[in-house]
């Protein structure tokens, strides 16, 4: 082993050490990001980009990593390109599609990105995230969108309580500078007052609400109707008719004991209130 290769041994990241992602059909984007960054460890992108002026046994050995995280499937094709450039591009080529699909992809994830919303209840940072995701994957494509482009689209769609914030940044912050994560935290900051407000508000109105309720308790017999109430508006209400049969034990029985004149009208006791005539029971009690 030479003086550089020891070097290099002992400071570098071994391979063995690496986590190797798995090609899926539908985690090109995660995997190739993964594999960039092992690569970069390994000092060994070169190999992929620009894939020119390339050593040997760094080539074999990108290839080797690349080998591994691909599926057995896809190892004969792979292993018949001469460079590991020329078997990047094509994993790229099979996952990605052909520059007509691909043009294709672009422009669905473009029309995605325009016509991306809030959805009920989703936080800004899981916002952002997607967002985000969006990018990445139309950045693959060969498509950028620059951050000054995405920070002005977040604080298009932000909800209705936002406004204030969106023009506050707007006026204090350089839009061509602000990042989407500086834009992301800003926006989470106020996020956080708004939900303590919320909070706050529904235990003030959960407190209301008891208190309307135990002073209904406390009060509900005036809103029940009595007995007394009841009959008083049966009698209002046949006034120009018949008045209605009471059927009530206790006020026949009361009938019954009072003592009647000739006239069928009840007998009373005491002076006439309008001749001063003392009247007696003409039962002589």
């Amino acid at each position: 082993m030479t003086k550089g290769e020891s070097s290099k041994s002992s400071g570098g990241v071994k391979e063995s050490s690496l986590v190797w992602p798995m090609l899926t059909r539908t985690n090109y984007v995660e995997w190739a990001m993964l594999m960039q960054i092992n690569y970069e460890a390994l000092e060994i992108w070169e190999t992929i980009d620009p894939g020119t002026n390339v050593k040997r046994s760094e080539d074999r050995q990108a290839m080797s990593g690349l080998m591994r995280s691909v599926p057995e499937e896809m190892r004969p094709t792979l292993g018949a390109k001469q460079t590991v450039h020329e078997a990047w591009n094509l994993v790229k080529t099979l996952r990605v599609g052909a520059d007509r699909v691909k043009e294709i992809s672009v422009q669905k994830l473009l029309k995605e990105f325009e016509n991306v919303e809030f959805k009920e209840g989703e936080s800004v940072e899981d916002f952002g995230i997607r967002i985000m995701n969006l990018v990445v994957t139309l950045k693959t494509l060969g498509e950028t969108i620059d951050d000054p482009r995405v920070v002005k689209k977040i604080l298009r769609v932000l909800p209705p309580r936002f406004n204030q914030v969106a023009v506050s940044i707007e006026m204090f912050c350089d839009m061509k500078t602000l990042t989407v994560e500086e834009l992301v935290g800003r926006l989470r900051v106020a996020e956080d007052r708004f939900e303590e407000k919320v909070e706050q508000i529904t235990d003030k109105a959960g407190r209301l609400l008891l208190a309307e309720d135990e002073w209904f308790e406390k009060h509900k017999h005036r809103f029940q109707p009595t007995q007394g109430r009841t009959g008083g508006s049966s009698s209002a209400g046949g006034g120009k008719g018949k008045q209605p049969h009471r059927h009530d034990s206790g006020g026949s029985k009361a009938a019954g004991n009072v003592k009647l004149t000739s006239e069928g009208t009840p007998c009373r006791k005491g002076r006439c209130r309008n001749c001063g005539i003392l009247i007696s029971d003409p039962s002589g009690s």
